[in-house]
């Protein structure tokens, strides 16, 4: 996949995220246990949303440096993102979703096409700049569709709070 790909379909599920949490009130975006099963608000999803487009950022950096970040479990990551995203205020995560992801697509069009598409061997495995990136913000649908998992949810609960 190509940079220009990358940013298209990352700007692409950002805009559709944007537009149905844009449908919501304060109140119906931090309402618990209303998304991904129960078990999240919006909110809550929004700032999981950051935090996979923050270890993107990362990975970036410890490329750039030769020292990536060792590898954890997902579930881990995903609950301590939880606990720290449910202690942060609305805004505070509005603002870290939207910063994340103009840092993220400014970092994908600084990297020169070479750079994208070098290979490299870490902890045994060969990959090149794009699909690191691109595994971090995966989702069922491929590299950086990670927001598509969870569009299903949320538009269902913003239908269901009649925003």
């Amino acid at each position: 996949m190509t940079r220009a790909e990358a940013a298209q379909i990352l700007t692409d599920r950002d805009a559709r995220l944007t537009a149905l949490l844009d449908r919501l009130t304060p109140t119906q975006l931090t309402a618990a246990a209303t998304i991904g099963g129960g078990d999240w608000s919006a909110k809550d999803l929004l700032g999981h949303v950051a935090f996979w487009e923050e270890l993107a950022l990362a990975a970036l950096d410890g490329w750039r440096t030769g020292d990536l970040p060792a590898p954890r479990e997902v579930d881990d990551l995903n609950a301590e993102n939880q606990a720290r995203s449910a202690a942060q205020a609305l805004e505070v995560v509005r603002e870290r979703a939207a910063g994340a992801h103009r840092r993220l697509l400014a970092s994908i069009e600084a990297v020169s096409d070479a750079d994208w598409e070098e290979s490299r061997t870490i902890r045994e495995r060969t990959f090149t700049l794009g699909q690191l990136l691109g595994g971090i913000t995966a989702g069922p649908a491929g590299a950086f569709d990670h927001v598509d998992a969870h569009l299903a949810d949320l538009s269902a609960y913003v239908e269901s709070a009649g925003a």
